[in-house]
């Protein structure tokens, strides 16, 4: 049985907004306090300049899928260690060197069983290490969800988790999905 890891990819679209309300609001404070063409009292012309670098790319890769092995009847429920289980699943993010980056993604989601109408409920674990060592990565909890990219611009990150089995054997589909925005 294996679940299926869905990549998004976030690319933070409020730092070209917040620059074009700045020079909205810088021009229209100007023009506001010194008259309709932005020239003071003593007839001098104030101009203001304000230029941004944006860095919008983050591409996120799949390398593996969770893959919770063999089921065996009477198995009352699954653990995959994202820190140690081999099943675990794997992605890579890359960006910038050094970049920091913040993470989200919904800790339990319901797997839907293929051709039926029952459900699984997976609760996911995450954890990450600035390089490809599985037994070197930390958890990524609430409290520890700001993170950063490393010296080569890359991130990984092994997803896990655990769920009660039900009483119908079967092949379940489900996602994980993984936010990450700039900070």
């Amino acid at each position: 049985m294996s679940l299926r890891i869905k990549r998004l990819r976030t690319i933070s679209r409020l730092i070209p907004l917040m620059v074009a309300g700045l020079i909205m609001a810088v021009s229209g404070e100007v023009i506001a306090q010194n008259g309709q063409n932005g020239q003071t009292d003593n007839g001098q012309f104030i101009n203001i300049t304000v230029s941004a670098q944006i860095q919008a790319t983050i591409d996120i890769e799949t390398r593996n899928n969770i893959n919770l092995g063999r089921i065996n009847p009477g198995q009352e429920s699954v653990v995959i260690n994202p820190r140690e289980d081999p099943g675990a699943g794997l992605l890579r993010v890359s960006g910038s060197p050094g970049m920091l980056f913040r993470v989200s993604f919904i800790e339990a989601r319901e797997l839907i069983s293929v051709g039926g109408g029952e459900t699984l409920t997976f609760f996911y674990e995450v954890s990450g290490a600035q390089e490809e060592n599985q037994l070197l990565s930390e958890p990524v909890t609430r409290e520890n969800r700001d993170l950063q990219m490393s010296e080569t611009g890359e991130f990984f990150f092994w997803v896990g988790g655990r769920m009660n089995l039900g009483r119908d054997f079967g092949q379940y589909e489900g996602e994980f999905t993984i936010e990450i925005d700039f900070i």
